[in-house]
C-alpha cells in the first residue's frame, strides 16, 4: 500500500513539472519580444544646422590708441552658424535643445596724420559666439511639409582684435540673448528626405564693453537629420 502511494505522488510531481517549465519559457519569450520595442521608443531625433544671418552689430567698437576710434564694419561675409539640435524625451517631444557656435569677421578703417600726410590704417576683428538654447514646436500648427517653431537662446560673445595702428589688439567678452520665430520646410518633394530649409526672424539684445550688439536679423540655412 505504501509503495502504491509513493508511485502516485511521484507521478503527480512529474505531471506538474512540464507545465512550470512551459510557463517559464513563455515568460522568457515574452520579455524578449518586449525588449526591442522599449529600445526603439527611447531614440530621440537629432539634426545639424548650418546657416547665415543678416544680423550685424551697427555700433561695435574697441578701445584704440588713436583719436579716430571708428566702429567696425562688415567684410562682405555674413554671420555664419553651426548648431547641433537634439529632440527632447517622449514627454518633451515638442522641445528641442540647441548647442552651437557662430563667427562674424569684422574690420575698421581710419586715416592718421603722419608728418602731414593722411595715411590709411585698418584693423581686423573676429566676433565668435557660443549658442545655447531651446526650441518649441506648437503641435497644432505642424503640417505635412511645414514645422513652425519658437526659440530662445543665450550666447556668450568673444571679440578678438588684431594688432594694428589702432592698438596692440585685445580680447573682450560679452553676452547676448535672442528670441526668434521660424519655420522648417521639408525638402522631401525635391528628393531630399533628410533635409529641411530653416528660416527664422530674430531679435538680439546685449553688449560688449558698452558697445551694443542689439539688432534684428533673418537667419536662413539647412537642417539635416542625423
Amino acid at each position: 500500500m505504501k509503495a502504491i502511494t509513493a508511485l502516485l505522488s511521484l507521478s503527480a510531481l512529474l505531471a506538474a513539472f512540464p507545465s512550470q517549465a512551459e510557463s517559464t519559457s513563455i515568460e522568457i519569450q515574452k520579455s524578449k519580444l518586449d525588449l526591442p520595442i522599449e529600445t526603439a521608443t527611447s531614440n530621440a531625433q537629432s539634426w545639424v544646422h548650418v546657416g547665415a544671418s543678416s544680423w550685424f552689430p551697427k555700433n561695435l567698437n574697441s578701445p584704440a590708441q588713436m583719436a579716430s576710434n571708428t566702429v567696425f564694419q562688415g567684410t562682405g561675409i555674413p554671420a555664419l552658424y553651426l548648431d547641433y539640435i537634439l529632440q527632447g524625451s517622449a514627454r518633451l517631444s515638442t522641445v528641442n535643445f540647441k548647442l552651437g557656435a557662430g563667427w562674424l569677421p569684422l574690420s575698421r578703417n581710419a586715416s592718421v596724420d603722419m608728418g602731414g600726410i593722411q595715411t590709411p590704417v585698418n584693423q581686423s576683428a573676429q566676433l565668435v559666439s557660443a549658442n545655447l538654447g531651446l526650441e518649441f514646436t506648437p503641435p497644432n500648427l505642424v503640417s505635412r511639409f511645414v514645422t513652425p517653431y519658437l526659440s530662445a537662446s543665450l550666447s556668450p560673445q568673444l571679440l578678438l582684435t588684431g594688432r594694428s595702428s589702432f592698438g596692440e589688439g585685445s580680447t573682450q567678452l560679452g553676452i547676448t540673448g535672442e528670441g526668434a520665430f521660424g519655420t522648417r520646410l521639408k525638402l522631401s518633394p525635391l528628393g531630399w528626405s533628410q533635409a529641411e530649409l530653416d528660416v527664422s526672424a530674430s531679435e538680439r539684445v546685449g553688449s560688449i564693453n558698452a558697445s551694443s550688439l542689439s539688432g534684428f536679423g533673418i537667419l536662413s540655412g539647412l537642417r539635416v537629420a542625423l
